[in-house]
């Protein structure tokens, strides 16, 4: 997994567990999903989050896009982005 943070991530253990972490720090959280389109091994999920570790100032205004590549019916990388700069660069 790459995070728009530029934090990078492998291994499927590591990463479920992270995951697993991360709903147990921020219970609230939820995605409401507006578009999912594909394009070859490509998935592109367009969403707005809710109760993540952003400053509910900054989420309210924030989409965030998901992009996974599936090799295998597996996903093989999972990407990150947002449109909003929260981190002061």
């Amino acid at each position: 997994m790459i995070a728009y943070e530029a934090k990078h991530e492998t291994g499927r253990e590591l990463l479920k567990k992270g995951f697993q972490d991360y709903f147990t720090d921020f219970p609230e959280f939820k995605i409401q999903v507006s578009k999912v389109t594909r394009s070859g091994d490509a998935i592109a999920i367009i969403d707005k989050t809710t109760g993540s570790h952003i400053a509910f100032e900054i989420e309210a205004k924030e989409t965030v896009i998901w992009i996974a590549r599936v090799e295998d019916n597996l996903v093989s990388e999972w990407r990150i982005f947002s449109d909003f700069n929260h981190l002061g660069e």
